[in-house]
């Protein structure tokens, strides 16, 4: 065809079209007196309909031809040249280029690829709208996981499947005291742990082949979610060490300082031993029944009172048991029956107190006292005289 201009035009993934001469409906703007070619009817109507913006540039930058999209999008934004020209070195490249429209409509993002054609250019643009939404979410949502990150007290160390360190919080830098740019460096995870061996930050092993056997373990249970070590150091510090799998093989391994809360545990536990010993060396021989009648304690005076084994515990006897026992082991005597009766009566919460005879004849002063937790304490006292034959 004499005079005739070929221009390849590819959209989407590789579909081939041939545009020959000009299209209808053009857009203002070519060259004064330039002669396009005309193309012929199904490649014209494929490039006309296309559902991206597609236009055709001359080497000197006028636009020659123009499909419906990108007319469309020039009536939006009000203008008639919608992108602008690449520079030489952009042409292969992909360029993503933001849009202000009129009014206050949310500005459009496209990504625009441009191909050299004989005489000029030819230039594809891809709504790259939802795109860069995803993009921006993606990153806020990184940047809100990194500010929360941030200010945890609990060390966060995640590696990526190759086993590198991929992220890291600044409580990792107070916790394992290792240095930023260790850290930035991305050390694997062996290096890492090696790194916390040689600071002193976990147990010294007993030998380096147990250690890196052990590492191998620690990764595999890790991997299951169900690695959890305690580890306490020289210094007194108590970190509690947790291992999580992540997806795509990342594992994530929290650094917890529990100092305080075994200190406290510690401290409890003395006071548990302390009050213990306490109630142990009282003279009064003391008893305690939790809310469902059980016995679930008992001190040395009670066992000595009540004739039991002087090691032994009274565990798990009911308060009618232990009432038959008390009355079993005295002598004859009236007071018994008031003793069962403030038993009885012991979900009033009042305290009650009284006189029985005790195992050699002495009368003891016997006191029901209500403790939290619907528990009862029993407390037997001896009297000053012998109770009735």
């Amino acid at each position: 065809m004499a005079g005739a201009a070929i221009f390849a035009i590819l959209v989407g993934t590789g579909l081939a079209l041939v545009l020959i001469g000009p299209l209808q409906g053009a857009l203002p703007g070519p060259a004064r007196g330039a002669r396009l070619p005309r193309p012929a009817s199904a490649e014209r109507l494929a490039a006309e309909r296309a559902p991206a913006p597609i236009w055709l540039t001359s080497a000197t930058g006028n636009l020659l031809w123009a499909n419906a999209s990108y007319r469309r999008l020039a009536a939006r934004i009000g203008a008639e040249r919608v992108f602008p020209d690449p520079v030489p070195e952009d042409r292969r490249a992909v360029r993503r280029i933001r849009l202000e429209p009129k009014g206050p409509a949310t500005p459009g993002w496209f990504d625009v690829q441009t191909r050299a054609t004989r005489g000029g250019a030819l230039h594809y643009a891809q709504d790259a709208g939802p795109l860069v939404a995803a993009e921006t979410a993606r990153a806020t949502f990184v940047q809100t996981l990194g500010k929360t990150f941030a200010s945890l007290p609990t060390g966060l160390a995640i590696f990526d499947r190759d086993r590198q360190l991929a992220l890291f919080n600044p409580a990792l830098l107070d916790l394992t005291r290792l240095s930023a740019p260790f850290l930035s460096a991305r050390p694997t995870l062996v290096t890492f742990f090696d790194q916390l061996r040689e600071s002193r930050v976990m147990p010294e092993p007993k030998s380096y082949a147990d250690w890196r056997a052990h590492l191998a373990d620690l990764v595999e249970a890790a991997k299951e979610d169900r690695y959890t070590e305690t580890w306490s150091l020289p210094d007194e510090t108590t970190y509690r060490i947790t291992g999580r799998a992540h997806p795509d093989g990342a594992i994530a391994f929290l650094f917890e300082d529990i100092s305080s809360e075994i200190a406290l545990t510690r401290r409890f536990r003395e006071e548990l031993t302390l009050n213990h010993a306490v109630i142990e060396a009282l003279g009064d021989a003391i008893a305690v029944f939790d809310a469902g009648g059980i016995c679930i304690f008992s001190n040395a005076s009670y066992r000595r009172l009540w004739l039991f084994d002087a090691g032994a515990q009274i565990r798990e006897a009911t308060l009618g048991e232990a009432l038959a026992e008390w009355r079993a082991k005295s002598a004859p005597g009236e007071g018994w029956s008031e003793v069962a009766s403030a038993l009885e009566a012991r979900d009033r919460g009042e305290a009650w107190q009284g006189v029985a005879p005790g195992p050699s004849g002495h009368l003891l002063a016997v006191a029901c006292a209500p403790l939290a937790g619907g528990a009862l304490l029993v407390r037997f006292s001896r009297g000053p005289g012998r109770g009735a034959g």
